[in-house]
């Protein structure tokens, strides 16, 4: 994508955002003994988007160009920027990055004090798992999956043909 298509919030899925501001409001919930809650944001992602979606005291401040010490050290959680700029922000608790790729050698250069979320389109396995929650209480979908692995589907065609 283009520099300009990449300053563009739009050129994001809206999912990750929406991932983001929940892993976000999650997280303050932890308590920190502070009136508000900095996060370090990539420079190309609009604070006011993430502000919609949370009704809190968190503060966004962009990564660049590098905000002052003082600021670095009230930061709480670092989302989608460098790795490196967690080694400036020894506050901080929660990395969080929305797509995969990072090699296990670049997750170990992560300060051990920070916790690590992906929530790359986590709306996959969860909608999933919902969706077979609802099959399971309306029409027994794991006796039915359990039926039909053990040939005892159905009596009569079209369900059972094993032989």
């Amino acid at each position: 994508a283009s520099e300009e298509a990449r300053r563009s919030f739009r050129w994001r899925p809206a999912g990750n955002t929406m991932h983001a501001a929940v892993v976000l409001a999650l997280f303050s919930t932890l308590g920190s003994g502070v009136d508000t809650n900095v996060a370090l944001i990539a420079s190309f992602l609009d604070p006011s988007q993430f502000e919609q979606y949370l009704n809190t005291t968190w503060k966004f401040v962009p990564d660049t160009p590098l905000p002052p010490k003082d600021v670095l050290e009230s930061v709480r959680a670092v989302l989608e920027t460098s790795i490196e700029l967690t080694n400036l922000t020894a506050n901080a608790q929660l990395y969080q990055y929305t797509f995969t790729g990072y090699d296990e050698d670049d997750l170990k250069r992560i300060p051990g004090h920070f916790t690590v979320a992906n929530v790359h389109q986590s709306e996959v396995p969860i909608s999933e798992y919902v969706l077979a929650g609802v099959l399971d209480f309306t029409v027994g979908i794991r006796a039915m999956d359990a039926a039909f692995r053990n040939c005892t589907w159905k009596d009569r065609p079209p369900g059972n043909n094993c032989q």
